[in-house]
């Protein structure tokens, strides 16, 4: 039997036409998979080399140069300078924040990557947000390409919303499926290709779940972010691209292009009551 909706409630689904293992409501057009749950095995060191990544740590400067535009979109909503980051991964964003003020922390299911990140200086914890430890009230939360990964994205913002300070607001960023690259790629769509991800949200979904747990969108946006040469050639998934990508990997260079290809929404939301 299929999972009821989150956003919507329905238990009104059908087989997508994109995998056979995602289902999509009939009421609101939410693609998920039905009755996935989060897995910390899902999320070890060959998911970060060779696996979706090609090499994670050498994404850590393309990370901290998209983190310079993410954190001052934070900085024009907030006055505090107390952040969490849910899916930290290494923690390379948490490095930019605090390199500019901010007090900083992390929630990382994967016990590969918050050990990456706990060894560079950054207090993460080996946790979920569906069952977070005892944390202080922070001014920011963002889940940047994260919330898609999470069983339960209801329960994972309600407990956010209840970590914020007054004022203070959630960032989220994850794929649009009604973007255009989105429809015209269908099953081709690089997004589809990740395993751990479990939700497939559009701008009216994510919109709608945010209010479900009484969040007020304050903004959206659909900019870019600085990915390494070695990641491009990996998603990219050319004949050849492998051993060229290995081959450059070996020399230490590995420069960041900006990509922007607007398949990715970025939504700002304050608690609204």
């Amino acid at each position: 039997m299929t999972a009821a909706c989150i956003v919507c409630g329905s238990d009104a689904a059908f087989r997508s036409r994109l995998r056979s293992d995602l289902v999509e409501c009939r009421e609101c057009g939410l693609i998920y998979r039905p009755g996935a749950a989060e897995d910390r095995a899902e999320f070890g060191e060959t998911y970060y080399v060779e696996g979706v990544y090609s090499d994670y740590t050498a994404e850590r400067e393309a990370i901290r140069r998209s983190a310079a535009g993410r954190l001052r979109m934070l900085e024009r909503a907030v006055r505090g300078r107390r952040l969490l980051d849910v899916g930290c991964a290494a923690g390379y964003f948490l490095e930019a924040a605090q390199a500019r003020g901010w007090e900083v922390s992390g929630l990382e299911l994967s016990p590969y990557a918050s050990a990456r990140a706990r060894a560079s200086g950054i207090e993460v914890h080996e946790a979920s947000i569906l069952d977070p430890p005892g944390l202080l009230p922070v001014d920011a939360i963002t889940f940047w390409d994260t919330i898609e990964h999470i069983s339960d994205p209801s329960l994972a913002l309600t407990n956010a919303r209840r970590l914020l300070r007054p004022g203070g607001v959630i960032a989220i960023s994850t794929g649009d499926r009604r973007s255009v690259l989105a429809r015209v790629l269908g099953r081709r769509w690089r997004l589809l290709s990740d395993p751990t991800h479990k939700f497939f949200f559009d701008e009216a979904t994510l919109s709608r779940l945010l209010s479900n747990v009484k969040l007020r969108r304050v903004a959206i946006s659909r900019g870019g972010k600085w990915v390494g040469l070695g990641m491009v050639l990996h998603q990219l998934g050319l004949p050849g691209a492998t051993p060229i990508r290995r081959a450059i990997a070996k020399t230490g260079w590995n420069p960041a292009i900006y990509v922007n290809l607007w398949d990715v929404m970025t939504m700002l939301a304050e608690p609204s009551s």
